[in-house]
């Protein structure tokens, strides 16, 4: 089945959320399948799929990002399961880049 990448704007005309699905579901091999900007066109978030679950070896699958760009959580999950072998599941962090706490 062919993978669909849409992309939707804000009415300034920068990129709101980015998308990309196959069957229907939320799918992307090689980076996130769907991308939440700001109006700022900052990343507000990323999440990856694999098969309409959250899934990524290789890094968190749901990164999340202040207004400011820096990163204030990632969450690992393998087959729509929270998991890590190499540390926390979910990092928190503050403001200004520090970890904030973990879990």
């Amino acid at each position: 089945m062919e993978l669909i990448h849409r992309v939707y704007r804000y009415s300034n005309g920068k990129i709101r959320i980015e998308e990309w699905t196959q069957n229907n579901k939320y799918h992307r091999l090689n980076g996130p399948a769907i991308i939440y900007y700001n109006e700022n066109g900052n990343k507000r978030c990323e999440r990856w799929y694999q098969n309409g679950e959250f899934h990524r070896l290789d890094g968190p699958a749901k990164i999340e990002y202040y207004d400011n760009g820096n990163i204030s959580s990632e969450e690992w999950y393998q087959n729509n399961q929270q998991h890590r072998l190499d540390g926390p599941a979910i990092i928190y962090y503050n403001g200004d880049g520090g970890k904030e706490s973990e879990a």
